[in-house]
């Protein structure tokens, strides 16, 4: 059970900053993670001292130290528009329109991860970066060749 606070755009994703009840703090939801939404008739105030502005630049700072300790990978991926959807799986960094396709940036976080990940995107999306996975997508798809040779 939460308690809107407020609603942040960033990139092309929309967060909603609420206070939840079950950590008893306010905190940071993607609107893609939520299911399903019941309206209650109690009533609710934000404290005075709240400022989403504050709070949520606040947020982003602690969010990037706390990523910066983590292991961090980008692979930027472009597929047709009709399989955008496919960014929603994975730690997205950044997404833009080029034409008929989307680019994504995604954290994969170790490179051992993203030459296991970059398979889900090979039958139908180009590798834009980094070079090395580049040449692993390659290296994956010359395989699978090689079993129809023949």
């Amino acid at each position: 059970m939460i308690a809107p606070y407020g609603l942040v755009l960033k990139y092309t994703s929309w967060y909603l900053v609420a206070y939840c009840y079950v950590s008893n703090e306010v905190r940071t939801f993607n609107y893609k993670r939520i299911k399903n939404i019941i309206l209650l008739e109690e009533s609710y105030k934000i404290t005075d001292d709240f400022e989403l502005k504050r709070y949520w630049t606040l947020s982003v700072k602690n969010f990037k130290e706390r990523k910066n300790k983590k292991k961090y990978y980008p692979v930027e991926i472009k597929v047709p528009q009709t399989f955008g959807k496919i960014f929603e799986n994975y730690d997205l960094i950044g997404i833009r329109k080029e034409g008929d396709s989307i680019i994504g940036m995604i954290d994969l976080h170790k490179k051992d991860v993203a030459e296991n990940e970059i398979r889900a995107f090979l039958c139908y999306g180009e590798i834009l970066f980094p070079e090395e996975m580049k040449s692993k997508a390659k290296e994956i798809l010359e395989s699978s060749l090689q079993i129809y040779k023949g």
